[in-house]
């Protein structure tokens, strides 16, 4: 079965209008990256008030069979990765801290 938090045909207007109207603080989705074909994008609300109205992408490559999003920790799954955020933080590029805390079902 699919994961709740996997929305395969979506695009990433309509992921980040998701989040920002009916998310809440640390809301994120999946979703098939358009721009990079194979790999995902990992959709996360930040804290609200840390950051403006912005919602953080990150890209999930897979190599060799791993998953990844830059360079850091490798996984077997997108579903290891994402369970592994959702106890630890990510650290965006920029230096935004981001927590996986409340699944933006599919559907809802």
């Amino acid at each position: 079965t699919p994961s709740r938090w996997f929305h395969p045909n979506i695009t990433g207007v309509e992921a980040e209008n998701l989040l920002l109207t009916r998310g809440v603080d640390g809301s994120f989705l999946a979703r098939p990256s358009k721009s990079n074909p194979g790999d995902f994008t990992l959709s996360v609300s930040p804290k609200v008030g840390n950051v403006g109205n912005v919602c953080f992408d990150e890209l999930v490559s897979l190599k060799e069979l791993k998953y990844d999003v830059g360079g850091g920790e490798k996984f077997d799954s997108l579903t290891d990765l994402v369970e592994h955020y959702k106890k630890n933080p990510m650290v965006e590029t920029l230096g935004t801290v981001l927590q996986l805390k409340q699944v933006r079902e599919c559907g809802n």
